[in-house]
């Protein structure tokens, strides 16, 4: 099984460029596409969902090393869980 986590925002391009190696601009990745990937050994395949929105799916054994991995890139945005 997998679980999705949604990072939205204005800065949530550069959160996942933190994660991961992949060109999240709008014009490399626009509303729709999506792309499989790694950050370390989780593996995580991510759409953008609306211009500032994207869905990570992953592993639901790595969901939660996965989602503090995430926390831990955010923090200099002042993020939010919701």
């Amino acid at each position: 099984g997998r679980t999705v986590l949604r990072i939205e925002g204005r800065q949530a391009e550069w959160v996942l460029a933190k994660l991961f190696a992949v060109d999240f601009s709008r014009d490399a990745f626009p509303v729709g596409d999506a792309v499989s990937t790694a950050h370390h050994d989780v593996f995580a395949q991510v759409q953008r969902v609306a211009d500032c929105a994207f869905d990570l799916y992953v592993f639901r054994s790595f969901a939660r090393s996965f989602f503090t991995a995430l926390c831990h890139a955010a923090e200099e945005t002042g993020y939010e869980v919701l």
